[in-house]
């Protein structure tokens, strides 16, 4: 395998879908648990936190994909990343359930612009 294959397009595209696979779906065990020790939430409310992501990721995908085919792929990804990566980081600061539930909804939301945005890349 040469230098020039490791920097090809296709090579950095199949590590962003690993990646972003990993962030999307991989948070979840360890918020569930770091809600329930740290700050001492219920199970039912950890439950509708959690529940929020996959909805508004749910609803969002197709207007997310409108907005992937009217604009630059690459742009919509880096703000994506960047939403996700606020919404995640902010978690520890956030006392109440319904900020939790505001800040996964804003997360599902931008992890589902990851799919069509990496479709649109390939096609």
């Amino acid at each position: 395998m040469s230098l020039g294959s490791l920097a090809s397009p296709e090579r950095w595209l199949d590590l962003a879908s690993f990646f972003l696979a990993d962030v999307r779906d991989g948070l979840g065990p360890y918020l569930s648990i770091y809600l329930l020790t740290e700050h001492s939430l219920s199970p039912t409310s950890i439950g509708l936190i959690m529940s929020v992501s996959g909805l508004a990721s749910l609803t969002c995908q197709p207007l997310a994909g409108a907005l992937v085919d009217r604009s630059n792929p690459r742009r919509i990804i880096a703000v994506a990343c960047a939403i996700v990566t606020v919404s995640c980081l902010s978690v520890p600061f956030v006392p109440y359930v319904q900020w939790h539930c505001l800040l996964q909804a804003l997360s599902g939301a931008a992890a589902g612009v990851f799919a069509p945005a990496l479709a649109a890349l390939t096609l």
